[in-house]
């Protein structure tokens, strides 16, 4: 069995000094998303998407404690961002 989390990440420039990575997880239907503290990296904004997908994986285990077994990521049009979907497989 297994199971997902969804969300997105974005390049954060509303601190000038520290640009950083955003990552947002979505609840159910309705709820406000949660934002995961950054993580520091020097993973550059023009990284590559498989590139972003580890990171993605990186904040989510920080976050769980357990790393998703796949990430996909999509980018978001227009922006400097990526909406994604992380796959766990549940314990047996």
């Amino acid at each position: 069995m297994e199971h997902q989390r969804r969300g997105r990440l974005h390049w954060d420039t509303t601190h000038a000094a520290t640009p950083g990575r955003m990552l947002s997880l979505e609840g159910r239907p309705g709820d406000v998303p949660t934002m995961l503290p950054t993580l520091e990296t020097s993973l550059p904004r023009e990284a590559s998407p498989p590139e972003v997908a580890r990171l993605i994986g990186a904040m989510l285990q920080r976050d769980t404690g357990q790393r998703p077994r796949q990430v996909q990521v999509t980018p978001i049009e227009g922006s400097t961002g990526y909406e994604f979907v992380a796959t766990y497989e549940d314990p047996v």
